[in-house]
């Protein structure tokens, strides 16, 4: 089995968690498949994550930030919208 492409998750009222794999070159599949369990109000925490070999940068997450990397809440929202 090819592990790349879109994996949909959703869960089931009495049915429990489930999930269905779709190519890499379907992802409409995947989104109209996610448009059929959500007109259903017995399906919930619908969601797809994608495993893209094309993808920018590596997989993963990295702790080292570039050195000019400077992220506050000061710096994002300033004082003002913190505040007030």
């Amino acid at each position: 089995m090819n592990h790349n492409g879109y994996m949909v998750f959703w869960w089931q009222l009495f049915g429990g968690a489930k999930s269905l794999h779709f190519e890499m070159n379907n992802m409409k599949g995947a989104l109209d498949f996610m448009k059929e369990l959500r007109a259903d109000p017995s399906y919930e925490y619908i969601t797809m994550v994608s495993k893209n070999p094309d993808m920018v940068g590596k997989s993963g997450v990295n702790d080292v930030l570039p050195e000019d990397y400077s992220w506050s809440m000061e710096h994002r929202i300033g004082a003002a919208g913190r505040h007030g």
